[in-house]
């Protein structure tokens, strides 16, 4: 059991790890077997995966406060068993590692504050494999200079497990909005003296309004406000065709968050997305050139969430002095991140455009009489 000292500011916690059946050394998973591999001797172990149907909720069951739960204290301790050593680690932690020996730590699904996940897209892309992703996203950077497309800036890399919900909902909805149909009227004016016609566009907006029904499949809401959104959201979609049941074993080599969006701010955040689809879905059902002021009202049943860990690799490399932060998909191998531009190449670029704007008005002006 966790010991507790409810007048201290540090928790111990119980935590998993794998040592080697071989050498006794501490076993990582392995992106490229999808097994156990020690990273000591190689030794490759399978280990018991479960084949459990992975599970929804109901939003409205959940019973308030249960993700709030708290350890009472700023951080927790973990006891590594490797070597001994006591490791203070953030209390948002699932999975650390070991400071003193690096060995790799995952709190007991049991000891997990608040909504323990219950399933996880393992790691699929290896740390090789990211890095070679990065190498090609970086040369197909256009803007980019030449001589950090030359140069090895990957970086280090750190394997994550990112937290996400996800939402299904039924929606039935009703809307109104502005449609507007386009019709030209001629206007005549003098130029040079001389009488030219020409038709200008008008537009004739009408009410109109309707409802529908759509069904929501796995919203993903990100979970966490210790990464750059848009970065990671750029990674999406993740494949959930490919999540399991939640082990222990899959963390084990990586580091793990707590979700730090709370289940009633992404289930805010999911409504927000589907409100932005359902306005596509309207935009395109009414028949008109342009479609304004939609209103929404939307009824949702059946909603239900999940709680998950998605795979990134994180890393930031440095050029000429600043930071830039990438990422990598870690069950695809899609990167999103940020790369400096060559001022040559956009002084470049724009005098072309404006050398391309010339000549076409010249062109016109010749040829136009």
């Amino acid at each position: 059991m966790s010991e507790q000292n409810p007048d201290a500011d540090v928790i111990e916690k119980k935590t998993d790890d794998f040592p080697c059946p071989s050498c006794g050394g501490n076993m990582h998973f392995d992106p490229e077997s999808g097994n156990m591999r020690c990273q000591y001797c190689s030794n490759v172990v399978e280990f018991g995966k479960k084949d459990d149907e992975i599970l929804e909720y109901d939003l409205f069951s959940a019973k308030a406060g249960e993700e709030d739960g708290d350890w009472g204290a700023k951080t927790i301790s973990i006891k590594c068993q490797n070597c001994g050593a006591q490791t203070a680690v953030d209390k948002e932690s699932i999975a650390r590692f070991c400071a003193f020996c690096g060995s790799s730590h995952i709190l007991k699904e049991q000891e997990v504050r608040g909504i323990a996940p219950e399933s996880v897209i393992p790691f699929a892309i290896t740390e090789k494999k990211a890095r070679e992703s990065f190498r090609v996203w970086i040369r197909k950077r256009f803007f980019a200079p030449n001589a950090l497309k030359r140069e090895n800036t990957a970086g280090s890399l750190a394997g994550a497990y990112v937290p996400y919900w996800t939402y299904d909902a039924d929606t039935y909805y009703t809307f109104t909005a502005q449609a507007g149909d386009y019709y030209y009227v001629t206007q005549t004016r003098y130029v040079n003296g001389k009488r030219q016609t020409h038709q200008v566009r008008k537009i004739r907006w009408r009410l109109v309004n309707g409802s529908g029904q759509e069904y929501f499949d796995d919203v993903p809401i990100l979970a966490t406000r210790k990464m750059d959104g848009a970065l990671v959201h750029r990674l999406e979609p993740f494949p959930f065709a490919q999540l399991v049941p939640y082990q222990p074993e899959y963390l084990s080599g990586f580091v793990a968050e707590r979700y730090s969006v709370t289940l009633a701010e992404g289930w805010g955040a999911a409504k927000t997305e589907i409100r932005r689809r359902l306005e596509s879905i309207v935009r395109r059902s009414v028949r008109a050139d342009e479609v304004r002021n939609i209103h929404i009202v939307t009824n949702y049943k059946q909603v239900l969430y999940k709680h998950l860990l998605v795979p990134v690799w994180i890393s930031s490399y440095q050029y000429r002095g600043k930071i830039y932060q990438y990422v990598v998909n870690g069950a695809t191998g899609k990167v999103s991140g940020r790369a400096p531009v060559s001022a040559l190449k956009i002084t470049v670029a724009v005098l072309l455009g404006l050398a391309a704007v010339a000549l076409a008005v010249w062109l016109y002006m010749r040829f136009s009489g």
